[in-house]
């Protein structure tokens, strides 16, 4: 619901406006219900005792085996009609007042203010796990993230000349966002008390692929011997949360400079505090440091295996109540500012273009956006404490820096043109910046149970200290050939890299349109309109494609893990051969595609 009131004073223009939005929600997500099981690597590597994960997986040997469960009800027994069933059923409600007044003190200049109140409320709390409040993680179930917010905001126009050819502006305000209301669902359906988690570490069941897809029912629900099992996950959001707070200052002038042509140039600042993000406050402080890469670690010294791994909950606080307690927070911090530059020209009367540049630099401690709470920590590299985001600037122990979608410079030429016999063709030409993106350890080497966030020591090749991490002393070969290919491990060798260092390559990319319009009766026309998506790219399929080294896959990974050496305190590693290795992604209209429409206009 929204409604406004428009009230116009002498040289003031009054609006007054209440908005009200109301949404519901029922989410049955349940993850990992059906189980999973992973298969590794055993014995040493170049040796006679070494069998690979896909062998271990063709001869159904699984090392781990993981799943979620309903929480068993008063029998003490799963799969039977009085299980839990992890439902969220909630709704949230929005309240926004506001006030503007765009005061006219002469017809050159208008002034506009403004002020907002928005009020969010979440009615639908979860119930308080009592086990979890007086356990030694002391946490509240029951938090539901509402808040108020009051922001107020101040622009301008001004037309210099007084001739309507030219304008400068600006603006700045304080702007709140939301957070994902999918990430309250995940807190209900995770107080502690309505999943539970099922960890066979090192002992997983042997698997019978035809029995689970005939009757789920026969899908594991305790380990192979000993096993970690029957932790639940928690998700809870902090008492203290609160929404993304962002001030925005902007400046822009527009300038006619020469007949048709027309000049504009932005400039934009924002700085972002209060946005939302996760800790797990299961996972131990720093128990020690890897000795060469001066790594924290999350598990005690004396808990370490010569094989790397850590045994499960070896690294919690509270290891056999609870597994990963997840909270949302809001200390996650950006900054980004853009200048942009633009001129547009017009022809004649049948032909336009425009072009348009703009250099953007988003800086951030987490890009996290989306949608499972565990999320937060597996894409956000870590250089050891996957808690510690760090304040801006702090790049080396922290997370700070590019934002995952930073694209610094981008171009763009687009141009129209009217031809005979009813038909319109027009294009576009961009050329942008690729995405940042992070070399990575294959394996859990802070201890926090993620395999897929840690960020890379990178070995200086010239260090011999650090050659002694290389399990296979003839990697250091591979390690030179990617130094050559990548400055970005040059800057940082003998460093845990920091995150987003590294940059994929500039994509040019071309789309056109032709259109066609003819009357087929009086006061009534068809359109017929063929798009062309990356035309360079349909006319030969190795041009203008669309690859780049993503944040989130395996060739991003420069080293594997391989074991732990208890003597000297430094993790062993191996180098990845399909490190740095593109491949084809996005949509496909990013790559070469073509549609074609037909419009009937009455």
């Amino acid at each position: 619901f929204i409604d406004n009131l428009h009230v116009s004073t002498g040289n003031h223009d009054l609006k007054f406006g209440v908005h009200f939005n109301s949404f519901s929600y029922l989410n049955f997500f349940f993850f990992n219900q059906f189980g999973e099981f992973e298969f590794e690597d055993t014995g040493t590597r170049g040796t006679p005792t070494f069998v690979s994960a896909l062998s271990n997986l063709e001869n159904q040997i699984g090392d781990d085996f993981s799943r979620n469960l309903p929480f068993p009800g008063p029998d003490g027994l799963f799969n039977t009609a009085d299980d839990v069933t992890p439902l969220a059923d909630y709704s949230t409600r929005e309240f926004g007042f506001y006030v503007q007044d765009t005061w006219h003190p002469s017809n050159q200049l208008s002034i506009t203010t403004g002020l907002r109140y928005d009020i969010t409320t979440l009615p639908d709390k979860a119930p308080l796990n009592d086990d979890l409040l007086n356990s030694q993680l002391a946490l509240r179930t029951d938090v539901a993230p509402g808040d108020k917010n009051l922001s107020p905001r101040v622009s301008f126009t001004y037309d210099p000349t007084g001739e309507g050819n030219a304008q400068i502006r600006g603006g700045v305000g304080l702007f709140f966002g939301r957070f994902p209301s999918v990430l309250y669902s995940n807190s209900l359906l995770n107080t502690g008390a309505n999943q539970v988690f099922l960890n066979c570490s090192n002992s997983a069941p042997f698997p019978d692929y035809a029995s689970y897809a005939a009757d789920p029912t026969t899908i594991p629900t305790e380990c192979a011997g000993s096993g970690f099992a029957f932790s639940p996950n928690v998700n809870v959001f902090a008492e203290d949360f609160e929404y993304p707070r962002t001030w925005k200052a902007s400046f822009g002038v527009d300038r006619e400079i020469g007949t048709g042509l027309t000049l504009s140039a932005d400039a934009l600042y924002s700085t972002t505090s209060q946005n939302f993000h996760v800790q797990n406050a299961n996972i131990r402080p720093e128990e020690f440091r890897s000795a060469v890469e001066d790594r924290p670690v999350s598990v005690p010294f004396d808990r370490m295996e010569d094989d790397g791994g850590f045994g499960f909950g070896r690294n919690l606080i509270e290891r056999f109540d609870f597994n990963q307690a997840l909270v949302h927070v809001s200390n996650a911090e950006a900054r980004s500012w853009q200048l942009s530059l633009g001129l547009n020209k017009r022809m004649t009367n049948w032909l336009s273009w425009q072009f348009g540049y703009t250099f953007n630099d988003a800086r951030d401690n987490s890009s996290y956006s989306c949608c499972i709470s565990s999320t937060a920590i597996f894409e956000t590299p870590t250089a050891g404490n996957s808690n510690e985001l760090g304040d801006p600037g702090d790049e080396r122990i922290g997370s700070w820096g590019p934002a995952d979608f930073n694209r610094t410079h981008t171009f763009v030429l687009s141009g129209i043109a009217d031809l005979p016999a009813g038909f319109q063709v027009s294009g576009i030409w961009r050329t942008y910046s690729g995405r940042p993106w992070t070399p990575m350890v294959d394996g859990d080497v802070n201890g926090d149970g993620n395999d897929d966030n840690d960020r890379a020591y990178i070995l200086d090749v010239n260090n011999p200290a650090d050659l002694a991490l290389l399990e296979d002393p003839g990697d250091a070969a591979v390690l030179q050939d990617f130094y050559n290919q990548f400055s970005c491990l040059k800057e940082n060798a003998g460093m845990i890299i920091t995150r987003n260092a590294c940059s994929n390559d500039f994509f040019t990319k071309l789309d056109m349109r032709l259109k066609w319009r003819g009357e087929i009766a009086s006061g009534q026309a068809i359109e017929i309109i063929v798009d062309a998506f990356n035309v360079l790219n349909l006319i030969n399929s190795d041009w203008s494609r669309k690859t780049e080294i993503s944040q989130f896959g395996s060739s991003r990974n420069l080293l594997e893990m391989e074991g732990f050496d208890t003597v000297t305190g430094n993790f062993l590693y191996s180098v990845n051969p399909s490190f740095g290795e593109e491949t084809a992604i996005g949509f496909r209209t990013t790559q070469g595609s073509a549609q074609v429409g037909v419009k009937i206009l009455f």
